[in-house]
């Protein structure tokens, strides 16, 4: 889709309608993870009919497109989220953005098994903890992050080992914001039991990237955390009985 219409796969309306757009914009696999094949389009020029991608470089449209027809999963273009400066702190290359582990009750009623932050490395684009990323836990009455934690692996960081700035203790801006906007989210999908929310932080607020029906459950449970409480518990028992 582009513009919110059907897109035909022709190169010239392509070039129209990144020409319209501010850069960078993301660009990825639709049923992509980890980051796999994320990238971002920094420019777009009509008169030589090619994209600038940052991991990629300079490429043809004609050639960008024979790539993208040829992926299954099909491509998401999305606008590139501009994150509040505190979370830059950590990575200003990558977005760094909430995961919100939520659970939906027979009431209607959303609990929290677990939320992270996740943050990039380096000159990184993604902040996928299985890419490379790191990631605290949030604790759900004061919105502050515990030490920093790699998985898989055991170290932990009290600060972040590229940027330094401080990761424990720190206090996510919008964070009650960004469980309500979850909790609403989830409210909306009853089909499903348990689901995984990323979260942006902007200066504006929190801003829903995207819905995840698969989350690595191991990662939440780093530094002694659990997530066998509440209505996650009582699926766990359900499921191994």
């Amino acid at each position: 889709m582009l513009g919110g219409q059907p897109y035909s796969g022709d190169p010239d309306e392509l070039l129209t309608f990144l020409a319209a757009l501010d850069k960078p914009i993301v660009t990825k696999p639709y049923g992509g993870g980890h980051g796999h094949g994320f990238d971002l389009i920094v420019a777009s020029d009509p008169a030589s009919r090619t994209l600038t991608l940052r991991r990629g470089g300079p490429v043809g449209v004609g050639d960008y497109l024979d790539r993208v027809a040829g992926d299954p999963e099909g491509l998401i273009f999305q606008q590139h989220v501009k994150q509040h400066q505190g979370l830059t702190a950590f990575s200003a290359t990558a977005v760094n953005t909430l995961r919100i582990l939520t659970t939906l009750k027979d009431s209607g009623d959303v609990e929290f098994p677990a939320v992270i932050l996740k943050m990039g490395r380096g000159s990184s684009l993604i902040d996928n903890v299985g890419a490379g990323g790191l990631a605290a836990h949030l604790d759900l009455e004061t919105g502050a992050l515990s030490s920093g934690f790699v998985w898989p692996g055991k170290e932990t960081y009290e600060t972040h080992p590229d940027s330094g700035a401080r990761i424990d203790g720190f206090v996510v801006p919008f964070w009650r914001e960004a469980l309500a906007l979850a909790a609403r989210a989830h409210q909306n999908l009853t089909s499903a039991r348990s689901l995984g929310w990323d979260v942006a932080i902007t200066e504006r607020g929190p801003l829903l990237i995207e819905m995840n029906s698969y989350v690595s459950i191991p990662v939440y449970q780093r530094l002694g955390h659990s997530v066998r409480h509440g209505v996650f518990r009582a699926l766990a028992r359900e499921n191994n009985a």
